[in-house]
């Protein structure tokens, strides 16, 4: 005997559509259970989908009593008047149907919640099923031409289909049910670190760590070093702490990153790492490094010409395949989208530009901003400083962020009113201007070894207020 054919259909567990009208005409309570849980479309058969919700929208009229009435009687009534085919429920065969339900020896109202639980396994069956045929006549279009905005399209339909198995509601939720055990919780474990550590001591008390679903921002001028900052910060992460990073960078090679790494961890500057003329014992350690990293969880793409959504995809196949969900969550992980800037291919004066900049800018980071939200892991880019030291061409980006640290050179007299021994007091500033949730900004001294790649957390912190005489 062949296999039966796969249909949507095929998919439907009607046992669990008839056990829950069942178990609501038994007892009608149990609608506050399901009401925000399942819904009509969840049902495969007509009867039992118009039978579901006339009991919701009786519900309703009640104005949602714990005690409503599901009897056949409010069943026709409410049908009429609001427009539902009655004609099953008005005849023999819908009354023998109503019935039987009512007094089903199979249905056993402490399962109530079980049979819930499968309906919508089963519903999500049948939209992965209905969604796998949409995949396969969409990949057999000869219109269809690039295919990373269908794939986006995809991953946020297979989201959406997620969200709903697990229950995720859309509907306001009561916030403070939880509020005491929460305290107690956070007062029997505290904490400095919101997230996980910056790698810099003094910015994680300033900004409690990277949080999930949090952007931060780091602004410099051309040439400061914000690249090399937020590479420290991503050494860290996947090196001391084996936290998986994705690094996009619209400029930097496999090759740059790779040799900065190894510069950064070996401590011998790049240029000699990359001529090869290295004495025994600087071989020895970029091999010792070397081996070290060879596992590390540190992912990265070079992207030209990018769109939002080749980056949101690129993040998002990062974040399911890689690193995997936990409750709707990303698990531990750092993204470094390196920077916000103008698409190469709108850079040009003479290429159509619909946008102006500013809105390609906003755009961009208020994608990345929800994103980041809505799959919970920290985001970590840099931007540009315009002549005011303020944030290139957006004021979105400003808004949108969570937290806007700006790294700055100290100047020459700076350094000499400190002592003039940056490796102790630090050769640049890095401003916190900007961080949510709290009120202190404040400022970190860094020591940048330029030819290293490597920037510490300055031995003696000036103080958050000191301001630099030629800035």
């Amino acid at each position: 005997m062949g296999k039966r054919k796969l249909t949507e259909n095929n998919l439907a567990d009607l046992n669990s559509e008839k056990s829950i009208l069942s178990c609501l005409i038994k007892k009608p309570s149990l609608i506050v259970e399901s009401f925000e849980t399942i819904q009509d479309s969840d049902f495969t058969n007509q009867n039992n989908r118009d039978l579901f919700r006339i009991f919701n929208t009786i519900y309703e009229e009640s104005e949602f009593k714990k005690e409503p009435v599901f009897d056949l009687s409010s069943v026709r009534s409410v049908s009429k008047r609001h427009n539902i085919d009655n004609s099953f429920f008005e005849g023999v065969k819908g009354q023998s149907y109503f019935s039987i339900l009512g007094i089903d020896p199979d249905c056993d109202i402490a399962a109530y919640s079980q049979y819930i639980s499968s309906l919508k396994n089963a519903s999500g069956r049948r939209r992965l099923y209905g969604e796998g045929l949409r995949i396969q006549r969409l990949s057999s279009d000869p219109k269809l031409g690039n295919p990373s905005e269908a794939i986006e399209d995809i991953y946020k339909s297979l989201s959406g289909i997620s969200a709903d198995i697990v229950g995720q509601s859309n509907e306001p939720q009561k916030l403070m049910t939880n509020a005491v055990s929460m305290i107690e919780e956070r007062l029997k474990h505290p904490t400095e670190l919101l997230g996980f550590t910056t790698g810099f001591e003094k910015l994680d008390e300033h900004i409690g760590g990277l949080d999930k679903g949090a952007v931060y921002v780091v602004a410099a001028d051309t040439g400061v070093g914000k690249t090399a900052l937020i590479m420290n910060m991503a050494w860290s992460a996947f090196y001391k702490h084996n936290i998986p990073v994705l690094f996009i960078s619209t400029e930097m090679s496999d090759d740059e990153i790779f040799f900065r790494s190894i510069s950064k961890l070996s401590q011998i500057e790049e240029i000699k790492i990359k001529k090869g003329f290295l004495n025994i014992e600087e071989k020895n350690k970029i091999l010792e490094v070397s081996r070290g990293i060879a596992s590390a969880p540190f992912y990265h793409i070079e992207v030209h010409g990018y769109s939002l959504e080749t980056i949101t995809s690129l993040i998002r196949r990062f974040i399911f395949k890689t690193v995997g969900m936990t409750d709707n969550k990303a698990n531990d992980c750092l993204v470094i989208f390196d920077y916000i800037k103008l698409p190469d291919s709108m850079s040009s004066k003479t290429s159509p530009v619909i946008e102006k900049e500013t809105q390609v800018l906003g755009m961009i980071t208020t994608g990345l901003k929800n994103l980041a939200k809505q799959l919970k892991f920290p985001l970590l880019t840099a931007a540009q400083l315009n002549r005011e030291g303020d944030v290139a061409a957006s004021a979105r980006i400003e808004w949108f962020a969570n937290c806007i640290m700006k790294l700055e050179d100290k100047s020459p007299l700076m350094i000499s009113n400190q002592g003039g021994q940056t490796r102790k007091t630090g050769n640049q500033i890095l401003k916190i201007t900007k961080s949510r949730g709290s009120s202190k900004f404040g400022q970190v001294d860094i020591y940048y070894d330029s030819p290293r790649l490597t920037m510490h957390q300055a031995q003696v912190q000036q103080g958050d207020n000191v301001i630099d005489p030629l800035a």
